[in-house]
């Protein structure tokens, strides 16, 4: 007789991806590859990451969306996608601060001028000299007149900025000549490095430059191709999870709580995005605790006003609702579940109709001849 003892077999809460339900390449189709769960395992495992570092977390991120996007050419993903606010653009931001300021300014000092005006009609029944009187009033003109100098040049900065901006994207629109591929330094940026980003570019291919020159050395540097549209499809900040040991309860509020961490810094990602993209109406983000995550699809209409010049919030309450709304409901990766919503993630790019899809005019003549027509996305 066997010594074994039967076990119950229990049905697992969670239903994973098989690499069976890979065999379609239909968007619809999408399942969690072998490389994800693999990658979740040697994340979570006490042997191989007994720290619970949030790196040894990201690759299973980084296939997951990979395999998302694999039949979109146009979608491309990126660890740590640069997104900045360049240093010019914040300095206008300064500037029409000041300006605004300047202007308040101005009108208080022109009201106080105008309440001591009063005061000099009916001086004689007020305990205070003429000549202090007159005193104080010079002393207000002086700083209204300091103030119109003050903003008439805040003014002639700010048109020089966009006159110099203006000239860029007027290079670049030039093609790829040495010309208008320098590298630009710009140490008054301000920097954010997101985990993951799914960008959407549109490119075109180029005509074949003359051999041995700098525009063959440019165009075979982009492989041929000219980018003449990016915008970001998804923004992803990810946390490991919270600790192994911890009961049931103190579990699940801890990744509460670190997925909220994370969405804070979405925020500003969006923020930043927004600002520097006006023409976006939309972003995915996707806030994560290892193993567990959640999305929002972020509306640029209702999305927290940033004040740049502080670097925070306008209104810190709008931001702590956006941060509620990753903690509705979270998925845990590679399930079912999780891969019913990557789909459904997937689905709302496909159904955008926001993007340019003509090349610009600017370019046509610098590209092959099956490519100067205007394109379908």
């Amino acid at each position: 007789m066997s010594d074994l003892i039967p076990v119950k077999q229990v049905k697992s809460p969670f239903e994973f991806s098989t690499p069976a339900n890979m065999a379609s390449s239909a968007d619809d189709n999408y399942h969690s590859s072998d490389a994800v769960r693999n990658a979740l395992s040697r994340a979570y495992s006490t042997m191989l990451n007994p720290r619970s570092l949030e790196k040894v977390w990201h690759p299973a991120y980084g296939h997951s969306f990979h395999d998302l996007v694999r039949h979109h050419g146009e979608l491309v993903v990126s660890y740590q996608w640069p997104l900045y606010i360049p240093g010019p653009h914040l300095q206008n931001i300064r500037l029409d601060a000041q300006l605004k300021k300047a202007e308040s300014d101005q009108e208080k000092i022109e009201r106080t001028i105008a309440a001591l005006d009063q005061r000099d009609i009916g001086s004689d029944k007020i305990r205070k000299s003429q000549r202090l009187l007159e005193g104080e009033q010079s002393k207000l003109e002086e700083m209204k007149n300091a103030t119109l100098d003050f903003l008439s040049s805040v003014v002639d900065q700010i048109t020089k900025n966009n006159k110099a901006r203006a000239k860029l994207d007027d290079r670049e629109a030039d093609g790829v000549s040495v010309h208008t591929m320098r590298s630009v330094h710009d140490k008054q940026a301000l920097d954010y490095f997101p985990d993951y980003a799914v960008c959407h570019l549109l490119t075109a291919e180029l005509a074949s430059p003359m051999p041995d020159t700098h525009n063959e050395r440019h165009a075979l540097s982009r492989g041929g191709y000219k980018t003449y549209h990016e915008c970001i499809f998804m923004l992803s900040e990810l946390k490991p999870p919270p600790r192994r040991h911890l009961s049931q309860s103190k579990y699940d509020e801890g990744v509460i709580m670190i997925i909220r961490s994370a969405a804070q810094q979405l925020a500003e990602y969006c923020a930043a995005y927004f600002e520097v993209n006006p023409n976006a109406g939309s972003v995915i983000a996707i806030a994560a605790a290892g193993h567990h995550w959640s999305w929002v699809k972020v509306e640029k209409k209702q999305f927290p006003q940033w004040d740049w010049v502080r670097k925070a919030p306008k209104h810190k309450n709008q931001v702590s609702a956006f941060k509620k709304k990753f903690t509705r409901k979270h998925y845990i990766l590679a399930t079912t579940d999780s891969d019913q919503q990557l789909r459904k993630i997937l689905q709302h790019f496909i159904a955008r109709k926001d993007h340019p899809v003509a090349v610009p005019d600017a370019l046509i003549p610098l590209l092959a001849q099956d490519e100067s027509a205007d394109g379908d996305e």
